[in-house]
This record gives C-alpha cells, sequence and structure tokens, in this order.
C-alpha cells in the first residue's frame, strides 16, 4: 500500500484531493506487483494490462488523464468508463464508492504512455452541460437586469429548450452558438469589434520555472491574427518573413495602436522585444541588443511610458535544474529615439530603496563593466 498525497505528488507529477482523500492505490501489471512510483510513464507492449486498487473514504469522482495511448480500454468496479476527452489526452472521470475500488486499465498497442492523477474536479476542468447551462443563464439575466437593451427574453426562451434535455446529442455545440450570441455577438458591455490572437501550429509555453529561454526559437509555423467577432474570420496581421521563428506574448498599448511582442532577432538568434503597429506594419526592435548571449523578452507597456521586460542580463542560472538554463530578471527601459546603428538603444534601470539607478552606469562606476560606445553612443564616459 502506497501514501498518495506525498509521493504521487513528485513522482506522478499531480496529486487529487478531494473532499476525502484518497488513502492508497497498488498496482499490479498483468498480475504481477508493479509500482508506478517508479517512473510517471513506461515503453508498454501490446495487450498491456495495470489493474489498481483505489481505496476511498467516500463517495467522490477521482479524475484521470492518460497521454500518449491512442487506444486504451478503461473499467472501474467491473464498469467500462468513456474518457471525457479523448484527443492526445484522455481525461477519465472515475465515480469512486466508498472504501475499495478496483481499477483496470488495458492498452492495446506499443505507445509510451503516461498516467496522471489529475489536480482537480474533472467537472471544473471540462464543464457538463449543466454547468454550462447554469452559467449561462446567470450571464443572461444579469445582462438583461443591467442594459435594459438587451434581448434577454429572446436568449432566455432559446436556454430553455436546451436545458429541457441537456443530455441531447451535440448539446454542447448548441451551447456554445447561444453563449456566443448571447455573450460575445450581443453582448453590450463589448465595446470593440475584433481581437489580436496568435495562430500557431505549436504552442511553446515554457514551464512554470522556465522563461523564453526554455523553449525552442523556430519551428512554429505561426501568426498574429485578426480575429473578427461578427463572423469569426482571421485576418492576418503579422507573420515573420518565414512563419518559422517564435511570435508571441503580445501586449496592447493602453491606445491600442500598437502592440509589443517577443520574437528572434535575425541578428544574433537571440530574444528580443519587438513593437508593431496594431496593422502590422512598423516592426522594430525595442530592447537592447547587448550580445549573442542575453536574451530579452515578454515586455509590457507600463503607465509612465517605459518598458518592462525580462532579461538573462543578470547571467545566472537556474539553481533547481542545476543552471542549464538563464533566469530572466526584471527590468526597464526607457527608449530615447537615439539609433545606433541598426538598433534602438535604451536606458535600463533598477529599483531600490535608495532610487531609481542606471544600471550600465553603476556597474561601470564600480569596475564591473566598460562602458562600448557602439552601443551607448559614450553616454558613460566622463
Amino acid at each position: 500500500m502506497k501514501k498518495l498525497l506525498f509521493t504521487l505528488c513528485i513522482l506522478l507529477s499531480a496529486v487529487f484531493c478531494p473532499a476525502g482523500p484518497l488513502d492508497s492505490i497498488e498496482w499490479t501489471q498483468d498480475g504481477r506487483p508493479f509500482d508506478w512510483l517508479i517512473q510517471t510513464s513506461k515503453r508498454i507492449s501490446a495487450g498491456t494490462v495495470f489493474e489498481g486498487t483505489f481505496q476511498s473514504p467516500e463517495k467522490t469522482v477521482q479524475g484521470l488523464c492518460i497521454v500518449g495511448a491512442s487506444n486504451v480500454r478503461l473499467e472501474l468496479n467491473r464498469k467500462e468508463i468513456e474518457p471525457l476527452i479523448g484527443r492526445k489526452e484522455k481525461i477519465f472521470a472515475l465515480p469512486l464508492r466508498p472504501g475499495s475500488n478496483k481499477i483496470v486499465l488495458a492498452l492495446s498497442n506499443g505507445e509510451s504512455a503516461s498516467i496522471h492523477l489529475t489536480p482537480v474536479e474533472p467537472e471544473y476542468v471540462i464543464p457538463t452541460a449543466e454547468a454550462q447551462l447554469t452559467a449561462l443563464r446567470r450571464s443572461i439575466e444579469h445582462l438583461g437586469s443591467t442594459h435594459k437593451d438587451y434581448p434577454a427574453t429572446e436568449f432566455l426562451q432559446a436556454l430553455e429548450k436546451l436545458e429541457k434535455n441537456p443530455d441531447a446529442n451535440g448539446i454542447m455545440e448548441k451551447i456554445r452558438d447561444l453563449q456566443f450570441e448571447a455573450l460575445v455577438r450581443e453582448n453590450p458591455v463589448l465595446d470593440f469589434d475584433s481581437l489580436l490572437v496568435r495562430r500557431t501550429a505549436r504552442t511553446g509555453l515554457p514551464p512554470n520555472w522556465k522563461g523564453n529561454t526554455g523553449i525552442k526559437r523556430n519551428g512554429y509555423n505561426n501568426e498574429i491574427v485578426r480575429l473578427k467577432l461578427n463572423d469569426l474570420s482571421l485576418e492576418t496581421v503579422y507573420r515573420p518573413e518565414d512563419g518559422s521563428v517564435y511570435v508571441g506574448d503580445m501586449c496592447l498599448h493602453f491606445d491600442g495602436q500598437k502592440m509589443l511582442i517577443s520574437s528572434i532577432s535575425p541578428k544574433d538568434n537571440t530574444w528580443q522585444v519587438f513593437e508593431l503597429n496594431t496593422d502590422g506594419s512598423g516592426l522594430r526592435q525595442v530592447t537592447p541588443d547587448i550580445g549573442a548571449d542575453v536574451d530579452n523578452y515578454n515586455g509590457i507597456y507600463t503607465p509612465e511610458g517605459s518598458l518592462l521586460f525580462c532579461s538573462t542580463a543578470n547571467m545566472t542560472g537556474i539553481p533547481c535544474i542545476g543552471g542549464t538554463d538563464n533566469v530572466g530578471t526584471l527590468y526597464t527601459c526607457d527608449l530615447n529615439g537615439e539609433r545606433s546603428y541598426d538598433r534602438w538603444i535604451g536606458v535600463c534601470y533598477i529599483e531600490t530603496d535608495e532610487g531609481r539607478f542606471d544600471i550600465g552606469a553603476v556597474l561601470i562606476a564600480n569596475g564591473y563593466a566598460l562602458d562600448c560606445a557602439r552601443y551607448s553612443g559614450g553616454r558613460y564616459r566622463s
């Protein structure tokens, strides 16, 4: 018998803690004891069967996620369970009874599979039709009570038809259609008609302990597009020259006329922050290009008119992974519009209890760096 709450948290990547947490789980593989605590995924052969026994103190629902196996059969207490979703990741909701519960998992191909207990109740991850309808009713009623011209009566009548049969085929699609009409197209609160979004073949999201230096710099086939809310059509706003290099971390300016993005400098393959107009024109790099070993990314505008962004200029490795990736530290940069070669030059500052200091001036004054006139224009020379 294995204690879940601590061990699975470390070695199975996620632990589920409902009211009345699971006390133990004991696995066997093809009738022989198998310790899932050794690893979260393994190479499996055709016909492999895993059996597990859950001990639950009360009636509850346990989420289970299986990644990497295309053909999975799962039984709980001799009843086959269908996945809530079944694409690359299959998520199951296991209705546990008080006491012992037996799960049998059969994988009928030779792919590697990873099995995880989900950290939250499945209904919060994948809402049921009933939950979606309840939330939609609250939204429609609220908009109707606060905006007299909003057609709440019409939408509530359509909602009532769906509420009569929440188990009907295609119900989720019908709910989404009504959500779009009631909460997007006819929403009186929305004072805009389009959204700027990133369209990509792969997401490129770093783990929460890393920054952009922890993901690939190209291979995305991505672009920034305008999503029109009236018909959900897409219009390309900006696409990198070959579409491959990353473009993302969008930040819209307060005036709605320009935005920041993270992308890759063609000069030295570093991460940099760029600015462009919301029509896709006027692309320019706005972070200092100070060498091939310094990356700048994920910039945002500040109300004062400066730029706040992450940078690896502090040259520090992430301790928990042995320094194999760089720590991103927040910097501010006041753009002065001065050009040096093909770069825009800025002044970066650090905030302390003693005031706001020019980082370059402090480092040079204390002998930790030399002024490079090529980049600074000689501003630090006395």
